[in-house]
């Protein structure tokens, strides 16, 4: 087992360009991944640690080698609930992800968005042909009709809208205990990051909006999404919850603010961001 806190801040994760198979005590990291958790044990302030390839020699042939998380090969697999090994257990990622510095949050993205990937193409599309790693890059190619998948990241954007010093926020119907952040949502096909921006807050609030400016990126593994934020100033329209997504939204003030997103989410580091410009 190794402890993931016991790895320096500053541990880097180097993705690995191409797929390499784990042999049967292979030496790394082991991420254990349910749909949106990731297992491991001794969950405390001091412990955190996960499984080593060679603890669990059965599941070599499964692993996905996702790259190197402070020059240690690291390695992913996807694990039925049924299948969870004795002494560990599943956290939420959404839950942990706070806990986890840029190397090891960079890992487990990749560990668990290659898996969910796996699972989701493992037959052509084409010709309905078991697919196969190729030895050039991370895709895996049909050996009949000799078509390549490739790892698919669906992106999504997050605003932060300004008016007057307030910032708007919004409650989503599927989020709990109250819980308001920005307007967000996926890109169409055909349209730009920018129009996607328009378009999620036309469509969600009914306000229109001006000076969209980038802000920053997150990966978000769930299961595969690259959230990219931005800021805007609101233009014109009256605010209006659609009522489907949005249930309620309302301008505010820095120390005026609802409950909002835990710290980690790219959508806490731009409500922060945007607060601390407002005072």
């Amino acid at each position: 087992m190794i402890n993931l806190l016991s790895l320096p801040p500053t541990a880097v994760f180097v993705p690995s360009a191409r797929h390499q198979a784990a042999a049967t005590g292979t030496d790394g990291l082991l991420l254990l991944v349910l749909p949106g958790r990731l297992l491991y044990t001794n969950d405390n302030e001091s412990q955190w640690t996960v499984p080593e390839l060679r603890d669990y020699p059965e599941l070599a042939a499964a692993a996905v080698f996702c790259g190197n998380l402070d020059r240690r090969p690291c390695y992913a697999v996807a694990i039925a609930p049924e299948n969870v090994p004795v002494g560990l257990v599943g956290r939420e990622l959404r839950d942990i992800i706070h806990r986890m510095t840029p190397g090891i949050y960079a890992a487990v993205s990749r560990g668990s968005e290659l898996t969910s990937w796996l699972q989701s193409r493992r037959f052509c599309g084409s010709c309905g042909a078991p697919l196969e790693f190729s030895s050039a890059d991370m895709s895996r190619g049909c050996p009949r009709c000799h078509s390549l998948s490739y790892p698919v990241l669906a992106p999504a954007v997050i605003t932060a809208v300004t008016r007057n010093g307030q910032l708007l926020l919004a409650a989503n119907k599927r989020f709990k205990n109250g819980i308001h952040s920005l307007i967000a949502g996926f890109v169409e096909c055909g349209e730009s990051l920018e129009e996607a921006v328009r378009r999620e807050i036309r469509e969600e609030v009914s306000i229109e909006v001006k000076n969209v400016q980038y802000f920053s990126s997150q990966t978000w593994p769930f299961p595969s999404s690259l959230m990219v934020g931005f800021t805007a100033e609101y233009a014109d329209g009256e605010l209006r919850p659609d009522g489907v997504e949005i249930i309620a939204a309302d301008w505010y003030r820095p120390g005026t603010e609802p409950p909002l997103p835990g710290p980690g989410s790219i959508a806490r580091r731009l409500i922060d961001a945007t607060f601390a410009r407002l005072r």
